[in-house]
């Protein structure tokens, strides 16, 4: 194994609420991978000072994160920290005021748990995450354990559970403000929590059809499924074996052992469509493989998997300042997120109760969409159709979406004895 570095320089300009910053700095990617350990580890690391330009009197200001990613046979181990604002508005209103520059924690550890008996897989994940501006602790436990029986059917039950507990603030309106509001700690806690339980049962059913009447021709397809270090994707000796990793073809389905071997047997000549999927976290990793393909002889068919780049994001909703359920949680999950390819094909992700997303996908070129329909007549999208690029030597990308409540302008007038106008007032306001 080898550590690779890649060092960069980074510019970026954006243009948000009226708050043009630019940022420039610094950013260095670490990543190391030991095939015979089953071991691999990336760090990547960016620091850099900011600065609105519509706004000089606030000066510039320093922000950083770190990103951290550990891996070890069935064990895997997030980190993130953020120093500063980042992704988020109303940064002139964060810098002249008196709260808490912003900072942020997300930890996340997860393992598979393999018994001797090959029948039963667990899973296990407890998350953290802890953002010190409104004080908030989050904490998640997700498990699931899996039962695979002898004739085909497969078993789960999963649990998971969720709480939250962060400071209240009361919204008072005061024109001549930033942003028109003075935001208060009311020396309260709110607490919330969500517990799930769940089951799931799959089976498939092979009946084979006697010879006698058969009208197409049938053979057996072999599977490999395994890391591609030197992206050949042939299969080497010195290469590790993926197991549990589900292979599809239409509605046949088989599973890799512990060889990354699965064999379909007696399937009749034709065109399938294929897809793969792990059971297991692999990281970055990615099947290299095409949407469909053609079975007309007994063969081996590879399935290759090479390295990505992980996309992760939020959605974050900037509501009015004085809008009557102001006090109201508004759920930000199970909405969708979509990245789309340049041929077309579409990857889906569901956003969390925090609002978070996440894709691995291969290196490329995409556009990264967020399921407007969901907002309604009340909000709109800041920005949609992301168009992002994927290189080689990256690791992970960011992007925040930006959801703002619609305001409406509200013309009052005011009118003397003589029924003459005396006085005309503008102000946008949030729809009841």
């Amino acid at each position: 194994s080898r550590v690779n570095y890649i060092p960069g320089i980074y510019l970026n300009y954006s243009d948000y609420f009226n708050e043009r910053l630019l940022g420039t700095g610094l950013q260095l990617s670490v990543n190391t991978y030991n095939p015979e350990e089953n071991f691999r580890m990336g760090f990547f690391l960016k620091g850099g000072y900011n600065k609105i330009l519509n706004y000089p009197q606030l000066g510039i200001f320093f922000t950083a994160q770190t990103n951290t990613f550990l891996s070890y046979r069935t064990w895997n181990l997030y980190l993130r920290y953020f120093y500063g604002p980042q992704g988020i508005t109303n940064l002139v209103y964060l810098l002249s005021s008196q709260r808490r520059y912003p900072q942020s924690f997300s930890a996340a550890l997860s393992n598979q748990y393999q018994f001797k008996n090959k029948h039963f897989i667990w899973e296990n994940t407890i998350n953290y995450s802890y953002i010190n501006v409104n004080n908030r602790h989050s904490i998640g436990l997700f498990s699931q354990l899996y039962y695979y029986t002898n004739n085909g059917w497969r078993f789960n039950f999963n649990v998971s559970y969720n709480y939250n507990i962060y400071d209240s603030y009361k919204y008072t309106y005061m024109p001549g403000l930033s942003n028109n509001y003075y935001l208060e700690p009311t020396n309260k806690k709110s607490k919330n929590q969500n517990f799930q339980l769940g089951i799931g049962i799959k089976k498939d059913f092979a009946i084979p059809i006697p010879k006698k009447f058969r009208k197409k021709l049938f053979t057996d397809a072999n599977v490999k499924a395994f890391l591609d270090i030197n992206g050949n994707k042939k299969f080497d000796l010195d290469e590790i074996s993926l197991e549990n990793i589900v292979i599809r073809l239409n509605d046949f389905e088989v599973l890799s052992n512990e060889k990354g071997e699965a064999r379909f047997l007696n399937i009749p000549f034709g065109n399938y469509k294929l897809q793969v999927l792990s059971l297991v976290d692999i990281g970055a990793w990615f099947a290299v493989v095409t949407d469909s393909i053609q079975i007309n002889s007994e063969g081996i068919i590879s399935i290759p998997f090479s390295q990505g780049v992980q996309v992760l994001g939020n959605v974050h909703i900037d509501r009015g300042k004085f809008s009557n359920d102001i006090q109201q949680n508004l759920d930000i999950s199970r909405m969708k997120i979509f990245l789309v390819d340049t041929s077309g094909k579409v990857t889906t992700s569901i956003t969390d109760n925090q609002g978070n997303f996440k894709f691995y996908v291969p290196y490329g070129k995409y556009t990264l969409k967020f399921d407007e329909k969901v907002l309604g007549t009340g909000f709109e999208l800041v920005q949609n159709d992301i168009p992002i690029e994927l290189f080689e030597g990256m690791e992970s990308f960011y992007h925040t979406f930006f959801i703002i409540e619609k305001k409406r302008k509200v013309t009052n007038k005011k009118f003397g004895p003589d029924g003459k106008l005396i006085e005309t007032e503008e102000k946008l306001e949030v729809p009841k």
